[in-house]
């Protein structure tokens, strides 16, 4: 009997798909209702998301590219931080993007890593986050902190521009990348 082998699924298979634009809403919806340690986490999950999908449209499309790029322990692109070096490389996205992206990656890594709990107004977490955009509308969602608007404000405009960088690039040829 010559049976096609196929992978057992794996806790890793939940985070392959990419994330598409008509996931944002859902996905910053959830967020009011996360705390400052979850919105960390996804928010920086989501653009870590947006970066691999930019980098792909970058690099030559072969056979188990993910799982050899990206999926596995060792795989050159494993680490958000292998990825923003990168994709800086690449010109997939300019030195702005790169201080951004470092810092949300550094304010995910204290999240994730640390046992006691910490949210955006740790004097260290609010340090970082003075590395991002400045929070353009206050009014909005006044019962979050300042450092957090400037976080989830951040990653929003940054999903947004790499959408509009997937956009303008459909069947054409990559030009520039994000500021």
């Amino acid at each position: 009997m010559n049976r096609k082998m196929r992978k057992k699924p794996s806790l890793r298979d939940l985070s392959i798909d990419f994330i598409e634009a008509a996931h944002l809403p859902e996905i910053f919806h959830e967020l009011d209702s996360q705390t400052d340690r979850g919105v960390g986490l996804i928010a920086a999950a989501l653009l870590d998301d947006y970066l691999k999908k930019a980098m792909r449209t970058r690099l030559a499309d072969i056979p188990n590219f993910d799982e050899i790029m990206f999926g596995r322990e060792g795989a050159p692109l494993h680490t958000f931080s292998a990825r923003i070096k990168i994709a800086r490389a690449l010109n997939v996205i300019g030195p702005l993007s790169e201080g951004h992206l470092e810092a949300i990656r550094k304010i995910r890594n204290q999240f994730a890593h640390s046992v006691l709990k910490i949210d955006f107004s740790h004097p260290l977490i609010a340090a970082e986050c003075e590395k991002l955009l400045p929070d353009s509308n206050p009014e909005r969602k006044p019962q979050f902190s300042s450092q957090r608007r400037r976080f989830i404000g951040t990653v929003l405009l940054m999903c947004q521009a790499f959408e509009a960088q997937f956009e303008s690039e459909l069947g054409n040829e990559i030009r520039s990348g994000l500021p």
